[in-house]
């Protein structure tokens, strides 16, 4: 039976620790504890940084970044995630609109005076416009008026 996780049991640690300190290499060791050669690579990797457990490295890391625990930590990264999807959201929106008036990213970076991959990376998700620019894109793409699927702006934001 083949272990698909990438944390391994502490047995299984253990035993991979052992076998690598035999010198075994990592497709040895998968094989003989059934276990994807992924997860002995990300183990090995993590113990040579000093950390027991996977568990171990994300509250290091926790700490790194400034946080008191690592239910704060997980949080953080639950916002950020959240953030990410609205970002999506805006960058279909504007997508959408740009379609529906017949313009392209060009167009919209003339338009509100920013870079075309200012555009693009709103487009895509990975930035999200300051509210000054955000107001200078609904203002070029006259969102007011506009209605998707019957629905208003509401389904894609």
């Amino acid at each position: 039976m083949i272990e698909t996780t990438n944390k391994p049991s502490r047995e299984v640690r253990e035993k991979i620790w052992e076998m690598r300190e035999q010198g075994k290499p990592i497709e040895e060791i998968a094989e003989k504890l059934n276990i994807f050669p992924y997860a002995i690579r990300n183990y090995i990797q993590l113990r040579e940084k000093g950390f027991n457990s996977f568990y171990e490295y994300q509250k290091d890391l926790a700490k790194k970044k400034g946080f008191n625990s690592l239910y704060e930590y997980d949080k953080d990264l639950g916002k950020k995630r959240q953030e990410k999807s609205a970002y999506k959201r805006l960058g279909n929106l504007i997508n959408y609109a740009l379609e529906q008036i017949g313009k392209n990213r060009s167009w919209l970076a003339r338009e509100i005076n920013v870079s075309k991959q200012m555009i693009s990376n709103y487009c895509y998700g990975k930035n999200y416009p300051s509210p000054e620019v955000l107001d200078r894109i609904y203002s070029a793409l006259e969102f007011k008026g506009l209605l998707i699927d019957g629905k208003g702006l509401e389904g894609l934001l």
